[in-house]
């Protein structure tokens, strides 16, 4: 199965639908969550929200790398501030029972196959 990447555009589409919004209404919605979620993160917050997921800030130790010029001595890089998503369990779960609605549909389509005489 291929997997979609779903922009800003289409998301705001689908939403504009689900909703009484427009698109460009629903556009500006999006960005102004985004906005926040990036302002909560740049002033040393970790943002949750409930029954999708955590954004969580996380350091990243000092870590020596190999020279390339010299490769017999390391340079060791600055520590660095970086964004993990944790996915909550009901997100998880969603995500669970997709791929295995997934796999059937697989398991079925390869089984059709095999009857038609295909491979």
């Amino acid at each position: 199965m291929t997997k979609k990447l779903i922009g800003k555009k289409k998301l705001s589409s689908a939403i504009a639908k689900k909703s009484l919004l427009t698109i460009p209404e629903a556009n500006q919605i999006i960005d102004v969550i985004f906005d926040e979620i990036k302002s909560q993160l740049e002033a040393g917050n970790n943002v949750n929200i409930k029954n999708f997921g955590k954004f969580v800030l996380h350091v990243q130790k000092p870590r020596p790398v190999i020279d390339f010029a010299n490769p017999k001595d390391f340079l060791l890089l600055d520590s660095i501030n970086i964004v993990k998503f944790k996915p909550s369990h009901f997100v998880k779960k969603l995500i669970k029972e997709a791929s295995v609605d997934l796999s059937e549909n697989n398991e079925d389509f390869e089984l059709e196959q095999e009857e038609n005489g295909e491979e």
